[in-house]
């Protein structure tokens, strides 16, 4: 028989429809030829869905069914189950059966749906995911950025970042840099005017990912002779806010020899690699902390790597290295920046009997450029830029990190140079004046506070050629290069600009200049 709840719930279930269908093509089940059509039918529909069939039982007869294949007063007249030994289809128990067995295969059915569609939506947001990866403007990585900066600890999370771009895992620029934004320091020659400043990737592991983010130089470092822990952790802090950070590494680093191998290991990719091939590679020499005389690091440290560099920096203004300041003086610097000169000169000296000695961007032997301290007195300036002038120094890179906490508050009990966007007035300030001092005959590099375009643009008005970040990078993440190039350019166009070069200087074009 048919059991009204069964009926019911299955009417329930939209078949409705379906079972008007069959009553329509077989009537009501009231007589031995109408059942006979059914068994037939029953039979040849017993393989198909449960959705596509409805078993409708012998000795029932359903009334009231109307043209909008509605059912009301359905009357179930019970009759005894056959005595064969075989199910038969018409009987109630074997109903309730087949209904069960339906209900379970059209849930298996259902999560094999559903797993096929997980699995497709799934290759779809995978596929997605992993080519859109390469593009740094990917809106993922700054939500990772945002909970790096909030959640992790800062030197660990560095530490992540260069571990990613050592092993090529770092996505990669791929627009073409503006022929109008290109800059040159003597035989430097810039494809874009933006860098990584030395402390970064101080040990040059991932020298060719940090390139590929869309910048045209790096500087590593600051390297020492020997390896060195640098000063207690946790020396690195952030404050968000003020977009500031406070560091009192202490040249740590994997020594200088080490460090040369790692620069190799680079040049070997770059005669490779054709998106590298125009692009430079500058080091940054310190000395280690228990030395006295800085000069006798700075000549290990030239012979071992002079020859894969294309500019050597020299740091004499980090504020966590004790006595080193001291050695911006006039006299201690003039002897230093000669003795790098020297020494530079006796390797090419010696290199003239090789062919492509130098095994740099430039092929030819490095420049030598000096880093200045934001916090020095006016007095002071005019004595470093006369013997900058003296010495015949290639170039100065201003600034490093300050000593003053910027009145911000999260920095009053900690140790350390301060650099972020708070350092941005002050090292503009310095290069305007070191450009004037030294009649704006020394290229400058800009570093300190550059975030934008127009922070950029601002550095190269005020007398920089070309500029380094370092705190953007932390803050903005791997997007950094590409954002500030395309507001550069912007910026330059807005202001008037035919190019960079026709901008560096442009705040003094009075022809102003300052005497040392």
């Amino acid at each position: 028989m048919i059991m009204k709840k069964g009926l019911e719930s299955y009417i329930s279930r939209g078949n409705s429809k379906l079972i008007g269908n069959l009553l329509k093509k077989y009537g009501t089940l009231n007589n031995e030829n109408s059942t006979t059509k059914y068994r037939n039918y029953y039979n040849s529909l017993n393989n198909i869905r449960k959705k596509d069939c409805l078993v409708l039982y012998d000795k029932c007869k359903i009334i009231g069914y109307n043209n909008n294949r509605n059912f009301s007063n359905i009357n179930v007249r019970k009759y005894s189950s056959s005595s064969n030994s075989n199910p038969d289809p018409l009987n109630v128990g074997f109903f309730e059966d087949e209904m069960k067995r339906f209900d379970e295969r059209m849930n298996k059915e259902k999560s094999k749906h559903k797993r096929a569609l997980f699995f497709i939506f799934s290759s779809i947001v995978g596929l997605y995911m992993y080519f859109e990866s390469y593009n740094p403007e990917f809106f993922m990585y700054d939500i990772l950025l945002d909970l790096c900066l909030n959640y992790v600890d800062s030197e660990l999370c560095h530490d992540i970042f260069l571990l990613l771009g050592k092993y090529g895992l770092l996505p990669y620029d791929t627009t073409n840099d503006s022929v109008y934004a290109t800059s040159d320091i003597k035989n430097l020659s810039f494809i874009n005017p933006f860098g990584i400043a030395a402390g970064f990737d101080k040990n040059g592991i991932c020298i060719d990912s940090m390139l590929k983010l869309g910048f045209s130089f790096i500087e590593i470092g600051t390297i020492t002779p020997k390896p060195q822990k640098g000063n207690d952790k946790p020396r690195i802090f952030r404050d968000v806010e003020n977009k500031s950070i406070i560091n009192a590494c202490g040249f740590n680093n994997i020594g200088c020899d080490q460090v040369t191998e790692n620069l190799i290991n680079f040049r070997k990719k770059q005669e490779e690699d054709k998106l590298l091939s125009k692009h430079i590679v500058g080091v940054s020499l310190g000395k280690n902390k228990d030395t006295e005389n800085i000069v006798d690091d700075l000549k290990y440290s030239i012979y071992k790597i002079a020859r894969y560099a294309d500019y050597i920096a020299i740091n004499v203004s980090s504020p966590n290295t004790p006595g080193l300041r001291d050695n911006q003086e006039s006299s201690k610097l003039k002897n230093i920046i000669l003795f790098v000169k020297d020494e530079i000169n006796r390797i090419e000296e010696r290199a003239h009997s090789s062919e492509n000695f130098w095994a740099n961007t430039t092929k030819k032997k490095p420049l030598v450029f000096v880093k200045l301290a934001p916090d020095l007195e006016n007095s002071e300036k005019k004595k470093i830029a006369q013997v900058l002038l003296d010495t015949g120094v290639d170039g100065m890179i201003i600034s490093n990190t300050t000593i003053n906490k910027m009145n911000i508050k999260s920095f009053e009990d900690k140790k350390g140079g301060v650099s972020g966007e708070r350092l941005k007035d002050v090292s503009t300030n310095l290069i305007s004046d070191m450009y004037l001092y030294t009649n704006k005959q020394i290229p400058i590099i800009a570093s300190g506070g550059i975030f934008t375009g127009e922070d950029a643009l601002e550095k190269i008005e005020a007398g920089a050629s070309v500029c380094q970040l370092y705190s953007c990078l932390v803050f903005n993440g791997v997007k950094s290069a590409i954002k500030i190039k395309r507001e550069f350019n912007n910026a330059l166009y807005q202001k008037g600009y035919y190019n960079l070069r026709e901008a560096i200087g442009k705040k003094h074009s009075n022809g102003k200049t300052l005497k040392a």
